[in-house]
């Protein structure tokens, strides 16, 4: 794997780790439904497609926002809805936090699906 860096929101770069991904997932997923292994090989399944679709972008520096956006879609191209809810939940609940709003606000998502 040629070496990607990843735009952490305060600028600074890092390697990208797949693992972290794998763990953020599997959080969100574990806060919705049990982990089995069942939902392992759907988390690994989910990891090893976000890193497909950083490498096919072709660049070494990706912002966070890219793979976090990458992870979502590919959540919801599962079939998991309520796990994406979770994973966007999270994500918010951070930046408002570190924005320093966190003991004003909370956040809660409902996804429903139109079709």
């Amino acid at each position: 794997m040629e070496l990607v860096q990843i735009i952490k929101r305060n600028g600074n770069l890092v390697a990208f780790n797949p693992e972290k991904i794998y763990e953020a997932i599997k959080k969100a997923y574990a806060s919705v439904h049990p982990i089995d292994e069942l939902a392992d090989q759907q988390i690994v399944s989910i990891t090893r497609k976000v890193v497909a679709d950083v490498m096919q972008l072709e660049i070494r520096k990706v912002p966070i926002s890219v793979i976090q956006t990458f992870v979502e879609q590919r959540i919801l191209d599962l079939g998991l809805p309520k796990v994406a809810e979770a994973y966007i939940e999270y994500r918010i609940q951070r930046d408002i936090d570190r924005f320093g709003y966190g003991d004003e606000y909370v956040v809660k998502l409902h996804l429903d699906k139109i079709r």
